[in-house]
Formats: C-alpha cells, sequence, structure tokens
C-alpha cells in the first residue's frame, strides 16, 4: 500500500494544476461552452474550482506559458496551446456577458467576469511578449 501512495505522490508532484487544466481543456477540444455549462450547473463545483484557478494562474503566469510550451511541442498537430486558451477565456466573457445582458444567466457573475479578464490580459501579457 506505501508503494502506491509513493507513486501517487510521484505522479502528483510531476504534474500541475496547469497540466490537468490544460490536458482538461484538451479533451473538451477548447469548447468554451463546455465550461459554462460546468459554470452554470449546480450539480458541480466547477465555479469554485475555475475561481481558485484563476487566481492561481495569474500568480504562477510564467510557469503556465512554459508547460503551454510543452504541450505545443508534444502535439505539433495543436496550434499554440497558450492563444487556444485565451480564446476559450475570450469566449467564455463573450457568452456570459451576453446571457447577462439578456437576463439570462442563473445569477450575478460580475465578479467571475472581472476574474476572467484579469486572466485575460495576463494571457495576452504573455503571449504578446514572447
Amino acid at each position: 500500500m506505501e508503494s502506491v501512495s509513493l507513486q501517487m505522490n510521484h505522479i502528483l508532484n510531476h504534474f500541475t494544476s496547469h497540466d490537468f487544466f490544460l490536458r482538461f481543456l484538451i479533451s473538451t477540444g477548447f469548447n468554451h461552452s463546455i465550461l459554462l455549462d460546468f459554470i452554470i450547473s449546480n450539480e458541480t463545483n466547477f465555479l469554485e474550482f475555475l475561481l481558485k484557478y484563476c487566481k492561481y494562474l495569474e500568480q504562477d503566469i510564467s510557469q503556465f506559458f512554459i508547460i503551454c510550451k510543452k504541450f505545443d511541442k508534444k502535439n505539433s498537430e495543436m496550434e499554440n496551446c497558450a492563444e487556444q486558451v485565451l480564446r476559450v477565456f475570450n469566449c467564455l466573457i463573450q457568452s456570459i456577458q451576453s446571457l447577462m445582458e439578456k437576463k439570462l444567466f442563473p445569477y450575478n457573475a460580475t465578479s467571475l467576469i472581472k476574474r476572467l479578464k484579469k486572466v485575460e490580459l495576463c494571457l495576452k501579457e504573455v503571449i504578446y511578449n514572447n
């Protein structure tokens, strides 16, 4: 049992939150509407996760960009990973704003939009300055 625990620790130390988030986005085909569904759903804790991850991403944007570069090298058929993530955040912001304007969003997402825009700005800075 201890060897399984050691193996899990090795795996968890090898992968970061960025790895897991990028793998999730890749598995969804970088589809922002899936994230939107999870954010709206009251059956998941995705909103809480996304807010925490966004804060983490803002603080660790340079490491995120490094990991994106690694994903780009491993997946030659995939276009720039960081730019795809930027597009996901941009489309997510636009979708939430549109739904809020039409009063179709289930809650006031103003603080969520602010957080997503901060991440969007960080992503733009790291993408266009490298």
